[in-house]
């Protein structure tokens, strides 16, 4: 039994490696202050992270803000950023060291979503002190209809 186990999972077609080992040539993730502060008494900040990782799309990103609270939260790609998925996050200034995301990046398959692939572990403070690339310029030209 444990033979064929082994056989299995050894010598399927389709094996992944977790990697948690960062790439020379990765994009890096950033964070920055938002220009717009939507709450008082709260620090809006916008956090992005590179599209893919080792050929591999973003799947998902939790944040965990130590004694407070832990919550996976939403993603898109924005015009100004087109390679990163960016978050945005709303917290009280004090919480900026306790704050770790974990980003998680999934190989979608014909059968669905693989089990593994690379993750990233950035805290806050490490995020803000990453130089900000510029800006695409200008927004994307409304749709015609």
């Amino acid at each position: 039994m444990k033979l064929a186990i082994f056989l299995l999972i050894f010598l399927s077609p389709y094996v992944l490696a977790c990697t948690a080992e960062k790439e020379a040539k990765e994009k890096e993730s950033f964070a920055y202050v938002s220009e717009f502060q939507e709450f008082k008494g709260m620090l809006s900040l916008n956090l992005n992270f590179p599209n893919e990782v080792e050929s591999v799309a973003i799947n998902n990103v939790y944040v965990h803000i130590e004694g407070v609270f832990g919550s996976y939260i939403n993603f898109m790609t924005r015009w100004y950023y087109p390679d990163y998925s960016t978050s945005d996050i709303s917290i009280k200034e004090g919480d900026i060291d306790k704050v770790k995301i974990y980003v998680s990046y999934r190989e979608s398959t014909e059968r669905g979503v693989a089990f593994c692939g690379p993750n990233r572990e950035y805290t806050l403070r490490e995020l803000l002190n990453v130089n900000t690339p510029a800006k695409e310029p200008g927004p994307p030209p409304p749709p015609d209809f």
